[in-house]
């Protein structure tokens, strides 16, 4: 590569030549003629000819460049620099136009390969994101779909290079891409990827440079359908390495499947008769036998995994053991001379056993084996004639006979993975990749290794035929006159070997003539397609990571032809600049051109049709360097007056600070004094309210014993009744089938009930007077003094006395009701138990359909005529339990999927449904249908639902419901019974089941009960909770993608803003540009404000559906933390993004978010602001890891002010700290990943809502209609 002529001044920065480093850059300090004296970096000064330096970018980014076409001067040490530079900081993709350069780290980064980053490049225009496999398969996949052309992507590059892996990854993508779901067993492309594991067993070995070399080219054709899917697939194998089957040499090994079938089950060694591999000729040639980090047992099992998957079968797999164990028992075989002369037979008996032993695998005859490795048959016109061979040649037969078996075993397995996967004879268009190893150059190369130089010296030509027609069509479409490029062609080299295959057909017939055949086909199917190249690189022999050795890099380039297309693209217009970047950068250069008057010098630059600048190389750095002098001037002068503006705004803040710090002390002063008065009264204020409290206190314990006192009396006194009730009763005269009323007792009876119900009313009038009393000093108390505890627990202790009272009243009032009845029905004969109908409690019973049965009462055999008459009547008319229950199912459904809406800010369907699973005793079922028909329902809700409004009518019922559910609902056994005294008398045996439903009316004044849950309830629960994290995820995944497309509008917005602010210079005056920046502040406003609407529309439906706030807080929490990743990552990924115009539009969204936080409630909102802290501090630099704050002081650029922010100091420091820090694979991933996780429980929800606001809820009134609902009423 010729050196660029340029003016040579001392202080000039060059390039010199350096036989330890490659190049050397260094500082001119004398100029003689053609003769400079230069200062290297190293410290040693050099002379040199001004026509061996190349000049140096003095103002080139310290890391680099992602497409090395953008460099000031593209000469071979720029690029070996660019390439040195992103390496150093784990940029290791860099490219050369279209060309991809790959250098093998060494390491693994999976940030780089996860789905994440398929996503972002998914669809992105080449070159718009850092440079990826993943941009260059997306490329091929977009144009093949578009354009309908098939394509290929060609992987090369020397062994330890990194090929294979970069195939995986396109492979990978373009599975990504064009995957479809599987119909049955697994895709296409699943088989594909997974077929990489035998091939590698079976073709990949350890080389010198490389623990998994591929030892053969493998290009896999991917079919697609005309919707872009896969559809298909192939792989083809070339040129595999089969001399080392049997020759290898120290370290390597030979293929892995021998080392792994070594290593495989005690069963299998046994079944093949191996051992350890040393015994074995073919892999005792070299000491490596075991490999660091590769478990050779492990990796058998995991090959025998993968056949199964490709579609192998268990005997096709023994089958291939077999051969394999035959091929190691055949190199074992050793010939000694015969009892002929020239003639050859096993050695010994070793030998003999490897014979039989491989003759036994190969399921062959032994005789017929052994003559075919001491004999050679030769067949002629007339007879066939035997030749016995001598030892030395018959070893040369046995190894010819094993690596023949070894290569049709590795075409067998080849065959049977296409079989398996199926090729699509339908495919209209294909996407191959070539990953073939590179050329390689020995003292003393093998036929094998010549026909692999061959192949790579054929794909060379193709690579740089290709690159100069791209060339041509760049310059063609643009218009540009341009000059035949003259490039090194190696067709000399190709025509000499055409030349001598005639010699190579006598050497090796079937080698050669199965070359030609499949490089044919090869170029064929590539010349039919459009390619694209990745050169993939290996910076050190030590196969080591951080270390960069610049002259195998260098030498990698030169063989791998990028120099050379770099060279093709320097002989024309290399530098590249879109027109409007280019004009706002050096319009200030020349004042014609923005005022219209310009004559352009197609030597020098050429405008294009498209808006591109082609410049000859160097121009842009001679450029930059005439005027670094008046730009340092022109920093020094905005400095100092930078500086006095700024003296002068301190002044005038710091005089502005001390007149506000005097108001507002004084204020706090005057705050401070009211305080104190506050303080005062509020003392004396609560020293009167104690001593009335105590006084109120005092006479409600007066009360209270007066009504006990009374209480007492009135118990005594209906025991009196009682007794007297029972001693007229035993006086009762008897008489047969007619009831005798004693009317006089009746009168009494009936006197005495209205002296008691006229006591009890008084007693009830005296409780609501004092719980009137109660209230009102309550009411008092709390608003004068919140702090009375003691007495308020008291009062407390009071309600609960009164409340057991009322039960106590209750309970008597059933007792009278049962003497009444047992006065007016008493028999003289039988007692009254005997005639009337026994009631049964109702018991249950689990039937087929989960439906609750309840037992028909019972009659007497004895009961009266009248009495069956009207128990059969009654029966006739009353509906079946189960037809009831199943009508009542149907109406709560029907109620609760209509919009029943909220009472008290609470969802009322959620509260409905729950009291009707506990007024039916459903949790206590062991079977029900009620909870399927329930789930299929909100289900069904669910997912016919088309609006965020009636996914959180759902989400707030369904937590509310589950929060009903888990304080009701507990695990059998978990609930203490106390069982109720046995009752001492027949009046008290009579009344318990009056007292069992009172009890029961009194408890559902409460509406959370704890009951003993049976498993579907339970399972209800569960299923419950599943669908409340469903409904969230629906409304934050939608929400997501709402602000995805906004936040992607943000990255064309902000784009486009600098663009067309870059377009207004070449029309206005150079000082009208900065008034042109406010114009966008509109577009900025309009679109971040589209972001605030979403949000406010989301927050006011959660509001109006009375969502918990707990969830309300984590939704918007996360949808903050997803805002803060698509901005922060849009960073890190996009250059574009880290310009000062991009840093002032975020900044004003910020503050529009900040402003939303603020305005909303904190109890919704929570700490989603905290949430943009990385996005918030990419200027501050205080939560960023060191990746992560090199990445963007190292892409920033100012589009405004052309300052540099960060100097090259800190950008070197940064430099070392994140090299030492490299190793670290945590810290290597400097993209922040997005939460999808439910942040929140059960019991989050459950300790969010408060039970008591449940009682004031009003039932719905399409239920409230019905008889069987007037439970909801209790």
């Amino acid at each position: 590569m010729k050196a660029a002529a340029v003016n040579v001044e001392v202080g000039t920065q060059f390039w010199l030549e350096d036989p330890d480093v490659a190049w050397i850059d260094g500082e001119v300090i004398e100029v003689n003629g053609n003769q400079i004296k230069v200062k290297c970096t190293s410290g040693k000064t050099v002379t040199a000819k001004v026509s061996s330096v190349y000049p140096k970018d003095a103002e080139a980014s310290p890391c680099g460049v992602d497409d090395m076409t953008k460099l000031a001067y593209l000469h071979e040490p720029g690029v070996l620099q660019n390439l040195n530079s992103r390496y150093d900081i784990n940029e290791i993709y860099t490219y050369t136009g279209n060309i991809l350069i790959a250098v093998n780290p060494f390491r693994r980064f999976p940030h780089l390969y996860d789905t994440h980053m398929m996503e972002q490049y998914k669809g992105a225009e080449f070159g718009e994101l850092s440079p990826h496999p993943f941009a260059v398969a997306d490329a091929a996949y977009r144009i093949m779909i578009n354009e309908g052309v098939s394509q290929s992507i060609l992987v090369s590059g020397e062994s330890g290079a990194g090929k294979t892996e970069s195939t995986k990854l396109l492979m990978r993508y373009l599975a990504y891409v064009g995957g479809r779901a599987a119909a049955e067993g697994r895709t296409v492309e699943q088989q594909v990827l997974e077929s990489n594991p035998v091939l590698e067993a079976f073709g990949n070995a350890k080389t010198v440079r490389n623990n998994n070399s591929s030892r053969f080219g493998k290009f896999v054709e991917i079919q697609f359908d005309q919707r872009g899917r896969i559809s298909g697939a192939a792989i083809r194998t070339y040129l595999l390495e089969r001399s080392r089957v049997c020759q290898i040499s120290d370290p390597e090994r030979n293929y892995h499947c021998f080392y792994m079938l070594c290593s495989a089950p005690p069963e299998d060694i046994e079944r093949y008769k191996l051992g350890n591999p040393r015994t074995f000729h073919y892999l005792n040639q070299s000491n490596c036998f075991e490999l660091d980090g590769m478990d050779d047992s492990k990796e058998y099992l995991a090959t025998r995994r993968a056949m199964d998957v490709v579609g192998i079968t268990s005997d096709e797999q023994d089958a291939i053991f077999r051969v394999l164990a035959a091929i190691l028992h055949l190199g074992n075989i050793e010939f000694s001379e015969g009892k002929e002369i020239d003639s050859s037979i096993p050695k010994d008996e070793k030998s003999w056993f490897h014979l039989r032993t491989a003759a036994e695998l190969f399921m062959c005859d032994v005789k017929a084996l052994e003559d075919s490795l001491c004999k050679r048959i030769i067949v002629t016109r007339d007879e066939i004639i035997t030749k016995s061979l001598d030892p030395e040649v018959a070893a040369l037969s046995r190894d010819a006979l094993a690596k023949t078996v070894y290569s049709r075993l590795f075409d067998w397995i080849v065959n049977k993975i296409n079989n398996s996967i199926g090729q699509d004879p339908n495919s209209k268009f294909l996407i191959g990749v070539l990953d073939i190893y590179g050329f390689e150059s020995f003292k003393t190369n093998s036929f094998e290794q010549f026909c692999i130089n061959l192949t790579n010296e054929k794909l060379q030509q193709h690579f740089n035929q290709h690159v100069f027609k791209m060339e041509q069509e760049e310059y063609t479409k643009e218009e540009i006159n341009w000059s035949y490029i003259e490039f090194i062609d190696n067709q000399d080299v190709l025509d000499l070997i055409e030349k001598l295959s005639q010699t190579i057909h006598l050497l090796s017939a079937t080698g050669s003539t199965t070359l030609q055949q499949q490089l044919q086909a090869l170029l064929e199917t590539l010349n039919a397609t459009e390619p694209h190249y990745i050169r993939c690189v290996k910076p050190n022999n030590l196969l080591k990571p951080g270390i960069f050795e610049n002259i195998n890099v260098l030498q990698q380039l030169r063989c791998g032809g990028v120099l050379e297309a770099i060279r093709i693209s320097c002989a024309g217009y290399p530098t590249r600049r879109a027109f409007d970047e280019f004009v706002y950068r050096f319009g200030m250069l020349a004042p014609e051109v923005l005022e219209g008057r310009f004559a352009s010098s197609k030597e020098t630059y050429c405008f294009e049709p498209t808006q591109l600048i082609c410049l000859t190389a160097g121009q842009i750095a001679r450029h930059l360097y005439e005027k670094m002098r008046r730009q340092a001037a022109s920093l020094k002068i905005q400095m100092h007056f930078r500086m006095y503006l700024a003296r002068q705004a301190y002044k005038e803040l710091s005089s502005s600070s001390i007149t506000i710090q005097a108001g507002l002390r004084g204020m706090a002063a005057r705050k401070e004094l009211h305080f104190r008065w506050q303080t005062k009264s509020a003392i004396i204020i609560q020293a009167d309210m104690e001593e009335t409290k105590v006084q109120e206190n005092a006479k409600l314990q007066l009360a209270l014993q007066d009504m006990q006192v009374q209480l007492k009396e009135t118990k005594a006194m209906l025991i009196k009744e009682q007794e007297a009730a029972k001693r007229a009763a035993e006086k009762a005269p008897v008489v047969r089938e007619v009831p005798v009323i004693d009317i006089a007792l009746m009168d009494k009876l009936t006197a005495e009930n209205e002296k008691l119900k006229a006591l009890v009313s008084s007693l009830e009038t005296k409780i609501q007077e004092t719980e009137k009393k109660y209230e009102e000093t309550s009411r008092i108390s709390e608003e004068r003094l919140k702090k009375a505890v003691e007495a308020e627990s008291k009062i407390i202790e009071l309600s609960n006395s009164m409340q057991r009272l009322q039960e106590k009243l209750s309970n008597m009032e059933s007792e009278n009701q049962v003497l009444r009845q047992q006065a007016l029905l008493k028999s003289p004969v039988k007692s009254l138990s005997e005639h009337l109908l026994i009631p049964i409690t109702p018991s249950k019973h689990n039937l087929d359909n989960g439906q609750h049965d309840i037992e028909e009462p019972k009659e007497h055999q004895s009961a009266p005529p009248a009495i069956k008459d009207y128990v059969n009547s009654d029966r006739k008319l009353r509906r079946s339990f189960t037809e009831r229950y199943n009508d009542d199912v149907d109406a709560l459904i029907d109620c609760v999927v209509q919009n029943v809406g909220f009472s008290q800010g609470k969802p009322v369907a959620a509260l409905t449904m729950y009291k009707f699973l506990l007024h039916w005793k459903s949790f206590e079922a062991e079977k029900t249908s009620v909870f399927d028909r329930l789930i299929q329902m909100i289900g069904s809700e669910i997912e016919n639902s088309e609006s965020n409004d009636h996914l959180a009518y759902w989400l707030s019922n369904m937590s509310t419901l589950l929060h009903l559910l888990q304080r009701s609902l507990k695990a059998a056994g978990a609930i203490p019974h106390q069982k109720p005294p046995p009752p001492t008398s027949l009046f008290g045996r009579m009344t318990q089941g009056f007292r069992s439903s009172v009890n029961l009316a009194i408890d559902g004044l409460n509406v959370v009960r704890e009951v003993e849950a049976k498993y579907p309830a339970l399972l209800f629960k569960q299923q419950l909770a599943a669908y409340v994290e469903k409904i969230y995820g629906i409304i934050r995944d939608d929400m997501k993608k709402d602000l995805t497309s906004l936040l992607s509008l943000y990255l064309i917005i902000s784009v486009l803003l600098i663009i067309c602010l870059q377009l207004k210079a070449p029309r206005i005056a150079k000082a009208s540009v900065l008034r042109g920046r406010s114009s966008g502040n509109s577009t900025q406003t309009c679109h971040w404000q589209s972001i605030i609407d979403n949000l406010n529309n989301l927050l006011k439906t959660l509001q109006q559906n009375y969502v918990p706030k707990i969830l309300i807080q984590k939704l918007f929490t996360q949808i903050f933390s997803f805002i803060n990743v698509q901005l922060f990552n849009s960073l890190l990924l996009r250059r574009e993004c880290c310009s000062f115009s991009n840093g002032e539009y975020v900044k004003s969204g910020l503050a529009e978010l900040e402003l939303w936080c603020a305005q909303a409630n904190p109890e919704y909102v929570g700490t989603s602001w905290d949430e943009l802290k990385h996005i918030r501090q990419a200027v501050g630099f205080l939560v960023l890891s060191v990746q992560q704050l090199y990445r963007i002081c190292s892409q920033y650029w100012d589009d405004k002010y052309n300052t540099q922010s960060v100097s090259s100091s800190v950008l070197s420091s940064l430099r070392i700290l994140m090299t030492e820090d490299s190793n670290n694979a945590v810290s290597g991933a400097f993209l922040l990943d997005d939460d999808s996780s439910i942040p929140f429980s059960v019991d989050d929800i459950s300790s969010s809502v408060q039970d008591k606001s449940f009682s004031d809820i009003k039932p719905p009134k399409e239920l409230i209609k019905s008889p069987a609902f007037q439970f909801l009423q209790e």
